[in-house]
C-alpha cells in the first residue's frame, strides 16, 4: 500500500515494504527494522528507500537525497512515519525482553 507523506506543503508517495527493509539492511551493515528502536538514525535510510519505492510505484521522478531525510523526519517522524510503518505491515509493535535486551517484534496477529 502506497501512503502519502505530507511535508512543507508537498505530498510524497511512500511504500514501506520488502524493498525498504532489504535496502535498510544492506546499506546499514546488517541493521534491521528491529534496530530502529535503538538507533533512530536508521529511520533516515528506511524512509529514503520507502519514498524511493513509493515514487517508483506512482511513476513520479524521485529527486530527494538521503541527506533530506533528517529534515523531513524532524517534522514527520512521530505523527506520520511511525504510524505509516505500523499500517504498512498491518502489525502491532511489541517490546519484549529477549535475553536481557529489548527488541521490537512485529507480527500480523497476536499469539494466543
Amino acid at each position: 500500500m502506497v501512503e502519502i507523506l505530507k511535508y512543507q506543503g508537498e505530498e510524497y508517495p511512500v511504500k514501506f515494504g520488502y524493498y525498504a527493509i532489504k535496502m535498510l539492511q544492506s546499506s546499514n551493515k546488517g541493521k534491521t527494522i528491529a534496530d530502529l528502536q535503538e538507533d533512530y538514525s536508521l529511520y533516515e535510510s528506511f524512509l529514503f528507500y520507502a519514498m524511493k519505492k513509493g515514487h517508483e510505484l506512482e511513476k513520479i521522478k524521485f529527486e530527494l537525497k538521503k541527506a533530506d531525510m533528517e529534515n523531513i523526519l524532524e517534522d514527520t517522524l512521530f505523527d506520520q512515519v511511525v504510524p505509516m510503518i505500523g499500517r504498512s505491515f498491518d502489525a502491532s509493535v511489541k517490546v519484549q525482553e529477549a535475553g536481557g535486551k529489548k527488541s521490537t517484534l512485529m507480527s500480523s496477529q497476536e499469539s494466543p
